[in-house]
């Protein structure tokens, strides 16, 4: 997919990474199709969340789940530390894996867009038990009281009726 991983330090609480074609740094993008929401939205502090199952049958979802895993253990050479690692994938018994994603909002504008029958809907539209498609970016590390771990965006939402 990418030559290499480049790495842009903001301050020292979060790292961009991005990875490279040819020295061209490209933002880490993935579309994920059917991806099945078992909380919906969920508000973590000052930040909203979407906690998405990944299935390991489905290839995008599995190619996703390595380079997630593969980025995670290169974050103790990346950030050149020994915080502990939050990871964002979380197996449980039962059911599929359980990923962390992020809302993406600047100063309490929602930016992440969420798409129902090529219209665009309310954030808060978005309901437990659904199935959705989505673009999410790997967008960097964040580091916070000797803890750290990937920060993944999702770009837009995309609402389905049927799984695909």
């Amino acid at each position: 997919m990418f030559d290499n991983l480049l790495i842009k330090r903001t301050n020292n609480k979060f790292i961009q990474i991005y990875g490279s074609i040819n020295d061209v740094p490209k933002k880490i993008m993935f579309n994920l199709k059917n991806v099945f929401l078992p909380f919906g939205i969920e508000e973590y502090k000052t930040k909203y969340v979407l906690n998405i199952e990944l299935d390991e049958q489905i290839e995008n979802h599995l190619e996703i789940i390595k380079i997630i895993k593969l980025l995670e253990s290169k974050i103790p050479e990346i950030t050149n530390s020994d915080f502990e690692i939050k990871n964002i994938l979380k197996d449980r018994e039962k059911h599929k894996i359980l990923c962390r994603t992020n809302i993406k909002k600047t100063k309490n504008v929602f930016i992440t867009k969420i798409i129902e029958n090529n219209k665009e809907i309310s954030i808060f539209d978005l309901k437990k038990n659904q199935n959705i498609n989505l673009d999410i970016e790997i967008s960097g590390i964040w580091n916070f009281n000797n803890k750290t771990g990937l920060f993944i965006n999702i770009k837009k939402i995309y609402l389905i009726d049927k799984i695909i």
